[in-house]
């Protein structure tokens, strides 16, 4: 553990000798809703088509951007992230830990304006579900997304985004105590954040 922690330290310090990279933290609003889910039964397999409806949450962390020039770079993030849905039974509200990896392009030489998009792998640290009956749902702790979105530098520190990440994997994919399955739920998030970078 020791090794590694110099080792990623030395990198980072290396890195940072360069004059290209920037760190900062960010904050902001997630407008979030949950896909649809597959109830399957000894005799039926119900798919439900409808999403859930949206409930807000927030997302609060870091980031650290390197450029290899004007018009290309790569942005790494760690975020608190609450999120979910709200079925009829209730709202589902997901923590995580999400750790974007985006490429960072700027169409226009010298422009503070940014596309960004790349993967995002998260981990569940808590889940708030009404479950069916009483009985708590459980759920997939890793979690998957595409990331697309915008971002805007209005002054030399502050910048604003607005990104929607994707799901791609189910949040839930289990086998109940009465041996039926459930599976799907996945997030879909539309996040407007603000960012300060030192």
């Amino acid at each position: 553990m020791k090794k590694i922690i110099i080792i990623a330290s030395a990198c980072m310090i290396s890195v940072a000798t360069f004059g290209q990279v920037k760190f900062g933290v960010k904050t902001g609003a997630n407008f979030s809703f949950l896909s649809e889910r597959t109830m399957q039964t000894e005799t039926v397999t119900v798919t439900s088509k409808k999403n859930s409806d949206m409930i807000v949450g927030f997302l609060i962390g870091a980031y650290a951007n390197y450029s290899f020039n004007d018009l290309f770079g790569m942005q790494a993030e760690a975020l608190f992230s609450m999120q979910g849905g709200k079925w009829e039974v209730g709202k589902v509200i997901q923590n995580y830990i999400n750790v974007p990896l985006l490429v960072d392009i700027k169409p226009i030489t010298n422009n503070s304006f940014s596309i960004l998009a790349g993967p995002q792998f998260g981990i569940g640290i808590g889940r708030k579900n009404p479950g069916s009956n009483g009985f708590a749902v459980p759920y997939e702790r890793f979690d998957f997304a595409a990331v697309f979105g915008a971002q805007y530098t209005f002054v030399e520190h502050l910048s604003v985004g607005l990104r929607y990440n994707f799901g791609l994997t189910p949040s839930i994919d289990a086998k109940l105590s009465n041996n039926d399955k459930i599976k799907g739920e996945r997030n879909n998030v539309l996040q407007l954040s603000i960012g300060w970078t030192f």
